[in-house]
């Protein structure tokens, strides 16, 4: 309870500092200028490079054949999280555990 008391008092804290309390709705004047600047745009562009994954398809292993492929190892910190990637929902699944706990 205490982080979560510890970020709600951070949150709390940066909306006194923006006077968000006594003017919830503040407007824009130009949201694009906020949203879209430049320096928005390319970092996000820079954290897109860098979280790219590369395969290589060599032996032309993908894209994977159903006949012949019936598990998938999936691990990480959210294997076993159905929620994390919820755009991925329309790939039916089957949780079967851990290989081994804490990898």
């Amino acid at each position: 309870m205490s982080v979560l008391d510890s970020r709600v008092r951070d949150v709390l804290r940066v909306k006194i500092r923006e006077g968000l309390f006594d003017h919830p709705y503040r407007p824009l004047k130009d949201p694009d200028s906020v949203v879209l600047n430049v320096q928005h745009v390319a970092t996000s562009r820079q954290a897109s490079r860098e979280s790219l994954v590369l395969l290589k398809n060599s032996g032309n292993f993908l894209p994977l054949d159903a006949t012949k492929v019936k598990t998938i190892a999936l691990s990480g910190p959210n294997a076993d999280n159905r929620y994390y990637a919820p755009w991925a929902a329309t790939v039916p699944a089957t949780f079967l555990g851990h290989g081994a706990e804490g990898s």
